[in-house]
């Protein structure tokens, strides 16, 4: 990829590129773990000014299941305590999996751009900050869901023949419903939707 400089506001296919790298390499060293993952999806936030990948595993979550009950006490016959631990991008052991090693020169990038604060500063109506604000925010977000598309063209999360059961996504505070049967077929969407997910929110 051509090397930016400070003067240079990367597009989002500049964006795209950089961060396909990341979910390669970092998925790549993921599916050495000998384990079978779920999910796999990108954390990002309101601001969508870095990104992480998050990653369960069905053996990862009887890890914690066994944590909460013998560290913290829980109750392990709580019926919603394993579906409200299996879709918990905080608490699987694969949170902000490759994060130092991959994703910091895309976080160098999302700097280059155009930053939420930077637009109140300027002397607009506060709606055309708004709009601005939710345009560069947009742009970022559709960065993301392109690079995990193309990823998932290349056949980069196919594992063992169990891909049709993997959920890929794109999440900053919520899971969006439509971004995920974009990125997704009915067969990986079925435990997510059943289980209501965290946050499930539809776009718009």
């Amino acid at each position: 990829m051509e090397n930016l400089n400070d003067n240079k506001i990367p597009s989002m296919d500049e964006l795209k590129e950089a961060i396909k790298i990341a979910v390669r390499n970092a998925v790549k060293e993921l599916f050495k773990i000998n384990e079978n993952f779920y999910y796999l999806v990108l954390i990002t936030t309101g601001a969508a000014d870095f990104l992480y990948l998050s990653a369960g595993s069905t053996e990862g979550l009887e890890k914690i299941l066994k944590q909460y009950v013998e560290k913290y006490g829980y109750n392990p016959n709580n019926p919603t305590l394993k579906p409200s631990l299996k879709w918990s991008y905080a608490d699987t052991p694969y949170n902000g999996f490759g994060y130092e090693k991959y994703f910091k020169d895309v976080e160098s990038l999302f700097s280059l751009r155009p930053q939420m604060s930077d637009f109140d500063d300027l002397d607009l109506e506060e709606d055309i900050i708004d709009e601005k604000c939710s345009e560069e925010y947009n742009l970022r977000l559709k960065a993301m869901e392109l690079a995990l598309k193309e990823l998932d063209e290349e056949d980069v999360f196919e594992r063992k023949g169990k891909r049709k059961h993997l959920l890929i996504n794109v999440s900053p505070d919520y899971i969006n419903t439509t971004m995920l049967l974009r990125l997704n077929d009915a067969e990986a969407l079925k435990e997510i939707l059943t289980d209501g997910g965290p946050f499930i929110e539809e776009e718009g």
